[in-house]
This record gives C-alpha cells, structure tokens and sequence, in this order.
C-alpha cells in the first residue's frame, strides 16, 4: 500500500531543513563531474572537420567541373572551318 499524500507531508515537515550554504558550489561541482573534460576543445575539432569536409567537396567538385570544361573547351572552333557549331546551316541540320 502507498503512503498517501498527508503522511508523505507529516514525514518530511519531522526532518530537518536541509542547509543552502554552499549548494551553489556543490551543483557546479557535480555539473563538472559530469561535463566533458574539454568542450573548447571538442568544439573546435568538430568545426575543423566540418571546414575540412567542405574543402574538399569544394576541391572535388570544382575539379570535376574543370575536367569536364577542359574537355569540351579542346574542340577546335575556327571561322574558315569544315565545322563551325554555331553556324546556322549546322544548327538547322541538327548536327552537333
């Protein structure tokens, strides 16, 4: 059977009131206990990673890019051409 609410009242108004000297040091002290050690530190590692992450993505795409515009930069355009892409007469053909 569970003690109701009037006995749970009589048994704690019989106990001393606790002291509130020094309870401000002793919830940091335990806030500390249970804290990581250096959360600067941890702090600064994951914005490094994530700087890192996105340099690369960064390197990795733009040197996609700069292949795939290297290789299509290398056909020859030239006025007196066979082959001028952008002629009218090769557009209307479909040819390109």
């Amino acid at each position: 059977m569970k003690p109701n609410l009037d006995q749970l009242l009589a048994q704690a108004n019989q106990q001393p009131l606790p002291k509130l000297e020094g309870l401000e040091d002793r919830v940091w002290a335990q806030i500390a206990r249970h804290s990581p050690v250096n959360v600067e530190t941890a702090t600064w590692r994951l914005k490094a990673a994530m700087i890192s992450g996105a340099l690369a993505l960064g390197l990795a795409v733009g040197g996609a890019t700069a292949a795939a515009a290297a290789g299509q930069a290398s056909k020859e355009i030239s006025a007196f051409g066979a082959r001028i892409d952008l002629a009218p007469s090769t557009l209307l053909e479909g040819i390109g």
